[in-house]
């Protein structure tokens, strides 16, 4: 391993020899004949180097590749055909590795992905596209009303507003189970003035275009059932720009709204968001294909409307206008520019997908 560099950590199995790279500077495509290659990544002019990982089948099973990156920039890690790059529960096409990371990926034909069987260095790795990740869970969370919290990806300042006792970070004690979702923490919101609110940023729009892919997760719980709507997430440029996801009034259901120009081109709703449990939801975006899942279900569906890119302030537990405030916690949030669950959205609606058993664990 070049000087000053992390060394490497020999996966369970060994077998792999570490003493020597090829050292490049440009694109990758390998092939096949090229499994076994080590790839050192050196300082280079260019911003972006991609390694495209080769198809593969049932005779190249347990062939791998080790990359480097000892540039100063980001590394796009691909792979080909419909194999995924393994990432627990989820499916990811592409990963960023930033300076300073390692990672050794080796196919699993049973499952036909790629599983990243190790990883060191300081560098991040994560999935290409990561625009927001909150897992709620620090030693710096406290029960401040008024706290920021900066996220692992493009440094997101989430702000929770509100008093003391209206809105804070950490274990919740009014709640008979008294623990979060994941973790030691998670996000409490009481259903009057606490709300979150994350900076300026077109991040958060989940509707900025009609092609590629784009997935919202989080995890909520509901203190009790609503006489008035309430919001989970809000993107709010102006009155005419905007969407937002939030709970029916008195019924329940899960609601997407979102309105361009002044227009209302999504406004639906479905399934029951019911109280006193966690449950999972996503929106995922394939293209122009929309669809909201409940704890892995699709209960709504909409594949009729203008893609528009806002940049503007995004909104937890409120609406921009105030009032509609979420009573309960919200944990592990996340924002991919990947359609990180595999859905596949249709009008039925009747796609469905494994809601996460763990935390996304978006960094690596």
């Amino acid at each position: 391993m070049a000087s000053g560099l992390p060394t490497w950590s020999e996966p369970a199995g060994g077998g792999f020899d570490w003493t020597t790279e090829n050292e490049v500077t440009t694109d990758q495509s390998p092939t096949t004949s090229d499994l076994g290659e080590r790839y050192l990544y050196t300082p280079d002019t260019a911003a972006v180097r991609t390694v495209t990982l080769p198809s593969m089948g049932e005779s190249e099973d347990g062939g791998w590749f080790a990359i480097t990156n000892a540039s100063a920039y980001t590394i796009y890690v691909t792979a080909s055909d419909t194999d995924y790059i393994g990432w627990p529960l989820l499916k990811i096409l592409s990963v960023e590795m930033l300076p300073t990371s390692h990672i050794l990926v080796r196919y699993d034909h049973s499952r036909t992905r790629w599983d990243i069987v190790s990883k060191t260095g300081p560098g991040q790795v994560r999935p290409n596209g990561s625009l927001m990740y909150f897992t709620c869970d620090s030693a710096s969370l406290t029960a401040a009303g008024i706290a920021a919290v900066t996220d692992m990806f493009n440094r997101h300042a989430l702000m929770i507003g509100g008093s003391t006792s209206q809105a804070y970070l950490g274990n919740f004690p009014d709640f008979s189970n008294g623990i979060p979702k994941y973790g030691s923490n998670c996000i409490y919101f009481d259903g009057s003035a606490g709300y979150g609110k994350l900076g300026v940023s077109a991040d958060g729009c989940m509707f900025d275009s009609t092609s590629g892919d784009k997935t919202l997760s989080l995890w909520v719980y509901c203190d009790d059932e609503t006489s008035g709507g309430e919001a989970i997430i809000e993107q709010y440029a102006t009155a005419d720009e905007n969407w937002h996801l939030s709970r029916v009034a008195t019924t329940n259901a899960i609601a997407l709204y979102h309105e361009t120009s002044g227009s209302a081109d999504i406004d639906t709703s479905g399934g029951t968001l019911a109280s006193g449990d966690w449950h999972h939801i996503a929106i995922v975006r394939v293209g122009s294909d929309v669809g909201v899942y409940l704890d892995g279900t699709q209960i709504i569906y909409d594949g009729a409307w203008t893609g528009y890119s806002l940049l503007s302030y995004t909104w937890l537990a409120r609406l921009a206008a105030g009032g509609s405030n979420f009573d309960g916690c919200m944990d592990d949030i996340a924002i991919v520019n990947q359609n990180i669950f595999g859905a596949a959205p249709n009008s039925t609606p009747d796609d469905s997908f494994t809601a996460p058993s763990v935390a996304l664990g978006l960094v690596m």
